[in-house]
């Protein structure tokens, strides 16, 4: 990106983000494609808009130590705990895949004797994390380890940074505003591929609210058993009522 277009100030948002060639090309007084370059980089954008616009607030704000406090401290043992679930979840999808179905089915029943009269929740839970994003659950961890990895390693790397060679590392030597831009933009430039994690973590919110609103609201939990019921019956009723559905609609709406 050109150093002109870093210096972002809310007021002046309509400014796209654009290369040093683009930038170039347009002190020039050459015809760029505005709306093109907005589109390209509305993410980006947004992101560094809201970093700068962090600047205005005093160093010892509540909001501003909080989060150089996680960015310093909390990102690798978040990283770590994540890496316990993500190897559990592969240990327990080994056992899914070696495990025949019936011996599943048993330890699942075994798992809902434990919960009581509230198992139907269970179930339901389960039905609208499976339907509302939890089908491609695996794909999606798998794009938030990797990108947070590198983000990671990254940050790992920065601490170490010592550009002015006094033997104090540079982190240790700002000021808490300085530190939240350093790391935001550092992440920032790591991440590969922030689209694909926007998508991953998109998805996986939306599952975990839906698991959430399932287990609060009883019209959720009823629409969940229902999709449920309603996947385990298609392939049956679809081999029973199907050549016959086939067979009075004719040919033409037969695909």
């Amino acid at each position: 990106m050109a150093p002109e277009a870093r210096g972002v100030k809310p007021e002046e948002a309509n400014v796209p983000l654009m290369t040093s060639d683009e930038a170039k090309r347009l002190e020039e007084g050459e015809e760029v494609d505005i709306a093109l370059i907005k589109e390209r980089n509305h993410d980006q954008f947004r992101a560094m808009t809201f970093i700068e616009g962090l600047k205005d607030q005093d160093d010892s704000s509540p909001f501003k130590r909080g989060l150089a406090c996680f960015l310093k401290y909390g990102v690798q043992p978040l990283l770590c705990i994540l890496a316990i679930y993500v190897c559990i979840g592969k240990a327990l999808y080994k056992v899914y895949k070696v495990l025949p179905m019936n011996v599943l089915t048993m330890l699942f029943g075994l798992g809902l004797c434990f919960y009581g009269g509230h198992y139907l929740m269970v179930i339901a839970a389960i039905e609208a994390f499976r339907n509302m994003g939890g089908q491609q659950f695996m794909d999606d961890m798998v794009v938030v380890w990797e990108q947070g990895s590198l983000v990671a390693i990254a940050s790992a790397e920065d601490d170490k940074k010592d550009d002015d060679k006094n033997g104090i590392a540079d982190v240790k030597e700002i000021s808490s505003k300085d530190l939240l831009n350093r790391k935001a933009k550092m992440a920032m430039r790591t991440v590969t591929e922030p689209q694909r994690l926007q998508v991953a973590v998109v998805h996986l919110y939306a599952a975990y609210l839906c698991v959430l609103a399932t287990l609060k609201l009883q019209f959720a939990r009823t629409v969940a058993i229902a999709l449920g019921l309603a996947e385990m019956l298609e392939l049956p009723l679809t081999r029973c009522i199907g050549p016959t559905l086939a067979y009075v609609m004719g040919d033409e709406l037969n695909h």
